[in-house]
């Protein structure tokens, strides 16, 4: 039973050969959201807020495609397209999403795991180093700033967030130290990120995130990359 929903999600499991790990989107229980309820999940296809802010690793969680079934009219009336990850860096699903729920009225999350995601490469929050990523990224914000203009605090939010990317992306990278530290001061020092980084709310996070955030707000390149790299060795022990 759909109660007649424009949109139905579930959560999923990631599973990265012998790893399993679960992704619980929500709360315990089946939830039927309104035309609040699905503004307000559009808000957070864009960026969390508040205590959602205790996860920073799980920022697009909420935003796959393949975790959905959608009725075929809000597409068409809401004209939603896949934008070029050539364009945008990554994140296609969270954009189509937040356009897609611009024509959303109910919602149906349903509390199970019904989707078995596999992947091959467990080496980084990215694949492959990009050098044009912050870039990317900034196409990427400019497109959600058009669809979802009332926004702009979860977006600052996600511009934040983001760092964690950015960061394994430039520890991943066969550059030199020195280059590094200068690819990475270069996106603290951005009037863009820095915006973003001063209003993230760091009280709900643990305290690795919350030294890490510090440390890219402080704009110490060197700390932000060393808890980089501390991050992925931690992954990889899990």
């Amino acid at each position: 039973k759909v109660h007649g929903a424009d949109v139905v999600f579930w959560n999923y499991y990631r599973e990265y050969g012998d790893k399993q790990l679960t992704r619980k989107l929500l709360s315990n229980t089946d939830t039927v959201f309104g035309k609040t309820g699905c503004a307000e999940l559009r808000r957070r296809l864009v960026g969390p807020v508040g205590k959602e802010l205790a996860r920073p690793e799980q920022l697009d969680t909420l935003s796959t495609v393949w975790g959905k079934l959608y009725r075929r009219d809000c597409i068409e009336e809401s004209t939603a397209s896949f934008v070029d990850l050539k364009e945008i860096g990554t994140c296609e699903d969270g954009l189509f999403n937040a356009e897609v729920f611009s024509a959303v009225e109910k919602t149906v999350y349903i509390d199970r795991y019904l989707y078995h995601y596999r992947r091959t490469n467990e080496n980084s929050f990215t694949t492959g180093y990009k050098a044009d990523l912050w870039e990317q990224w900034n196409r990427l914000y400019d497109r959600f700033g058009e669809i979802c203009p009332e926004e702009s605090a979860a977006l600052k939010n996600r511009i934040a967030l983001n760092l964690i990317g950015l960061g394994m992306n430039v520890s991943a990278s066969g550059l030199a130290a020195r280059e590094k530290r200068a690819e990475l001061k270069e996106i603290l020092a951005s009037s863009r990120y820095r915006a973003a980084a001063k209003q993230l709310d760091i009280s709900h996070m643990p305290i690795y995130w919350k030294v890490f955030f510090l440390c890219a707000k402080w704009r110490w390149s060197d700390g932000v990359l060393l808890l980089c790299r501390m991050i992925d060795w931690l992954r990889k022990m899990k």
